[in-house]
């Protein structure tokens, strides 16, 4: 069964460029149906956090009756079947996500050294959690006591000189998909404050690497060889990121693939 963030991007894409309510309606049916008794999303065996909070994100944005429904009923159970004092990060993000009431006191003592987030017991912090922590509590208004410049320099400095980032974190997430998600944590750290010179040339670096991986059939791969179907999650991922700078026509061949 494919990923969820899959449908999740095909989602926003489709609605966003046309306001057609049919793949809507589709991909809501979708989640309605796969989502479990917990209120998550999980279809890949492990990566329940990562499509259960991609999901809400996404529901959330859309003026959706049956969107609101996915969504309260999610937070609902999420409050109900996580622990009272959630100890791992992705338990916490996910409570303080769906608790309005719940402190953020406990995800904020668990950023590193480094200014990052992780959930290694060795206190190593990975640019995908530290991207998910960073969109959250900016989502919620929460602004740590470090100043977001220092996360913005944590997140740069292990980006790749290709331009692209790698995660040893949930490692079935490709470079295009993780690089993808970054850039657009980077714009929101911009837009709340992160003005420096090094933060706008790591996302035009990011995103130079990203249009280079654009094929013939409208599919981004590191790959030139096009006799495999295209990954559409990478595809999804990094259009979304690029229609944030570029102009949509360049990416028509993409839009049909999708």
């Amino acid at each position: 069964m494919p990923r969820i963030i899959l449908f999740l991007s095909a989602i926003m894409i489709f609605f966003s460029a046309y306001s057609e309510n049919s793949p809507t309606e589709k991909a809501l049916d979708y989640l309605e149906k796969n989502q479990t008794s917990l209120g998550l999303w999980d279809s890949d065996g492990n990566k329940s956090f990562f499509d259960t909070y991609a999901t809400l994100k996404t529901l959330t944005k859309l003026q959706h009756d049956k969107a609101t429904i996915l969504t309260n009923l999610s937070k609902i159970n999420l409050i109900l079947n996580l622990p009272a004092s959630p100890e791992t990060i992705k338990e916490i993000a996910i409570k303080l996500y769906a608790d309005d009431n719940y402190s953020a006191d406990s995800l904020l003592a668990m950023q590193n050294a480094d200014e990052g987030w992780g959930n290694s017991a060795d206190k190593q912090s990975d640019p995908l959690n530290t991207s998910i922590i960073v969109n959250l509590l900016i989502e919620k208004e929460i602004t740590p006591s470090i100043p977001w410049t220092t996360t913005s320099d944590y997140l740069i400095s292990i980006q790749n000189p290709d331009g692209f980032w790698n995660t040893s974190d949930e490692t079935a997430l490709s470079k295009l998909e993780i690089t993808a998600k970054i850039v657009r944590t980077l714009q929101k750290l911009n837009k709340n404050g992160v003005t420096d010179n090094a933060l706008l040339l790591s996302i035009n670096n990011a995103l130079n690497a990203l249009r280079g991986t654009l094929q013939t059939d409208g599919s981004f791969r590191t790959t030139s060889d096009l006799t495999s179907f295209p990954s559409l999650i990478d595809t999804a991922e990094v259009y979304q990121t690029l229609l944030q700078y570029d102009q949509p026509a360049l990416y028509f061949d993409t839009l049909t693939l999708l």
